[in-house]
């Protein structure tokens, strides 16, 4: 915007356009250029402020930024009240206050540090650093809270992308007026235009594969996103050297120095800020699909299969990039200590490929039917009564899990391991060596949960064959939370529910799905035995805390 009104009034100018033309002239321009850039917040935002000063000058009216800034997101917000939620409006308004508030201090304080240097080549390089310095500082926390992540590469990148993007746009804009004049010309200009577009992609893939481009970060607390803000406001006194440090016996504008303090202190503690000794566990809204992260007391973290959307075996774009990803970034998940996968089906294994590639993986655990060639075994289920094969695209998975390193472990009833201090696991099913008749559903790991007085049984898609196994088998299934089998699928046992008892029942299902679920009859069997249901299509995510006596239940719709 800037370079498209810097060229109105340089033409205006070279016209010889009375001033009192000016902005009568200048306005519509603004205004199809802001409609031909599809009217983002971005572009409403830079349109309006530079309306509001051609406008103020044609009035003869004092111009100062605060009003203009306000007075822009306030006719942005009259136009579209719910634009204030919009990120991309944040962000604007956030990135402008940054470069007017704290881009004049910065640039006076980097001058100060390189008066070492020729001429005005000082002054020159401290405001190209202090622009994107001061526009990355005043959106640092909104990018944190939106997206959960910073880039400590986005200053050099600004410094060598946004000139070679200000010659794309000039070049862009000078080949759309000459080619009316002449199209060769243009042509030819976009010739060298293209050359210069390549050189910024390069430039951008460069950047982006350096080690620790990005970097994943916890939504964080409000109250630190407030102390950011806090202390950006003290900047402009830092770098006009108005507030010292505290010396003996008298202090030096101590509210800031101390306000300062207390920022530094947020920002040391917020990292390990942590859950305490409580065992948490997330039961992801995927939709109509699976995906459980168990979180430890020592910071351990077990996602117990993946969700998957259809066709999300195939593309790799789906639950795992959309929604499982996001929402691990979003609590702090950084890395995968153990990843469960209960079976081949793609609602529960289809986002791992995805997720695999985008968090450190110590561990993957499958059902030996899932794995053929392990154990001796050629396949988990007897032939040739069952028809269902193992898909392709899972195999596939297995094997570049394995080509970066992952052990994939084929994993049994009996197996145990221990998570962390009090908390393990327990494969309660499938029984390594028996075939199942029935399909892959029923070669589901079910895997037990415990932590101190607390037990949670995660069912994967065990349906009736699978259940009466476990059950004939006289294991404990005594939980005080299960996962019921097969989003509530009519394929349940009743005894199944009476050997469990459990005090809450989590039914994983998407709303409005084709299959029925969960069905009536598992419905009315949990309201039956007293059992506190909760479903993912109704309540979205649910999210279980426990110190190893009580149970925490959390939801979209409240806290019980």
């Amino acid at each position: 915007m800037g370079l498209v009104l810097g060229g109105l009034l340089g033409l205006l100018r070279l016209l010889r356009a009375p001033p009192g033309l000016t902005a009568p002239l200048v306005s519509p321009v603004l205004l199809f250029y802001a409609l031909m850039t599809g009217l983002n917040p971005a572009v409403l935002r830079s349109v309006f402020m530079a309306l509001l000063f051609v406008w103020a000058h044609h009035l003869g009216r004092d111009q100062d930024w605060p009003t203009t800034l306000a007075l822009a997101a306030l006719i942005m917000l009259l136009w579209k009240p719910l634009q204030i939620y919009n990120p991309g409006f944040q962000l604007s308004f956030a990135a402008t206050w940054g470069i007017l508030y704290l881009g004049p201090p910065l640039t006076a304080w980097l001058a100060g540090l390189l008066q070492g240097l020729p001429a005005n080549a000082g002054r020159i390089a401290a405001l190209a650093l202090a622009v994107p310095l001061a526009a990355q500082l005043a959106t640092v926390p909104l990018v944190a809270w939106y997206y959960n992540l910073v880039s400590p590469v986005s200053l050099p990148a600004n410094l060598l992308a946004v000139p070679l993007v200000g010659l794309i746009l000039f070049l862009g804009i000078l080949a759309a007026v000459l080619g009316l004049l002449w199209l060769p010309l243009a042509g030819l200009i976009n010739a060298g235009t293209g050359f210069v577009m390549d050189l910024f992609l390069a430039l951008v893939g460069l950047l982006q594969g350096l080690p620790g481009a990005v970097t994943y970060l916890a939504t964080p607390p409000v109250l630190l996103a407030a102390a950011w803000y806090g202390g950006l406001l003290l900047i402009p006194g830092l770098c006009s050297k108005k507030v010292s440090l505290p010396v003996p016996g008298r202090f030096k504008n101590r509210a800031m120095v101390g306000a300062a303090l207390g920022i530094a202190l947020l920002l040391v503690w917020w990292p390990f800020g942590g859950g305490g000794q409580k065992l948490t566990v997330h039961f992801i809204d995927v939709g109509q699909g699976d995906s459980i992260l168990v979180q430890t007391p020592g910071g351990k973290n077990m996602l117990i299969d993946t969700g998957g959307w259809r066709e999300e075996f195939s593309t790799g774009s789906g639950a795992g990039s959309q929604v499982v990803a996001p929402y691990l970034r979003r609590i702090g998940v950084r890395r995968l200590d153990v990843l469960v996968l209960t079976h081949p089906h793609e609602d529960h294994a289809g986002g791992a490929a995805y997720l695999v590639k985008s968090f450190p993986v110590s561990l993957a655990l499958a059902p030996p039917g899932a794995l053929p060639g392990r154990n001796g075994e050629t396949t988990g289920l007897a032939r040739p009564e069952n028809t269902e094969e193992i898909p392709g695209a899972f195999t596939k998975l297995v094997e570049s899990m394995e080509a970066k390193g992952i052990p994939v472990k084929a994993a049994g009833a009996g197996d145990r391991l221990a998570l962390d201090g009090a908390v393990s696991i327990e494969i309660l099913s499938p029984e390594t060596g028996h075939g199942y008749s029935s399909g892959l559903n029923n070669i589901s790991l079910v895997v037990k949960l415990n932590f101190r007085d607390r037990t949670f049984i995660f069912t994967g898609d065990a349906e009736v064959e699978a259940q009466g196994k476990l059950l004939e088998r006289g294991v404990d299934l005594q939980a005080d939370v299960l996962k019921m089998p097969h989003h509530g699928s009519r394929t349940l046992l009743p005894e199944l529910v009476q050997q469990v008892q459990p005090e809450i029942a989590v039914i994983q299902v998407g709303a409005h799905n084709t299959f029925g679920h969960p069905a009536p009859s598992t419905l009315d069997l949990l309201e039956r035995c007293g059992v506190e249901v909760y479903r993912t299509d109704l309540d979205g995510a649910v999210v279980i805390e426990t110190d190893g006596h009580g149970l925490q239940v959390r939801t979209g719709t409240g806290v019980y």
